[in-house]
């Protein structure tokens, strides 16, 4: 392909902005070529709002910006991982809150159900032992009874015997 260009002292912006259009148009429709790459869209896109904006082209500029370009793009994804790591650790650390909570209810149950437990336990010692001393007590009174009834038991005996004896 054949491309003539008028280039003259005093074009119009306008023109030089066509004039690069058509560079770009030239070297997409034969590509791959080693010039196509500084006639990208991204390179005449830049250079076209520089001189509708009055300021020269100065290429070292262009790759100044490119290149921090790319580093902003890289530290951009680098941010958006690491706050996607942020994200997904803040995520497990409210499920382990939740499940923290729930052992702390657990454990406050458990110990309320210890405390009843505890207290009924008491009481049934309480019952027992009150149980027991009454139990001690009646069997002192039974024994007394069994002793007083042996003691009648051998008296009347000892009457019966007495009276064998006489007759």
């Amino acid at each position: 392909m054949e491309i003539r260009l008028k280039i003259e002292h005093d074009m119009a912006k306008a023109d030089e902005i066509k004039l690069l259009e058509r560079l770009e148009d030239a070297y997409r429709q034969y590509s791959p070529n080693y010039l196509g790459a500084l006639f990208s869209p991204t390179f005449v896109g830049w250079a076209s709002k520089r001189i509708k904006d009055d300021f020269p082209l100065n290429v070292m500029e262009y790759i100044n910006d490119q290149e921090a370009t790319n580093v902003i793009q890289s530290l951009r994804t680098m941010l958006e991982h690491k706050e996607s790591t942020i994200d997904a650790i803040n995520l497990e650390v409210r499920h382990q809150k939740e499940t923290i909570g729930g052992l702390q209810r657990t454990v406050i149950d458990k110990d309320e159900q210890f405390l009843e437990m505890s207290s009924r336990n008491t009481q049934q010692a309480n019952s027992l032992t009150d149980l027991h001393e009454e139990m001690s007590q009646d069997n002192d009174e039974l024994r007394t009874v069994i002793y007083k009834l042996k003691a009648r038991v051998f008296d009347l005996t000892q009457n019966l015997d007495d009276e064998e004896r006489t007759e």
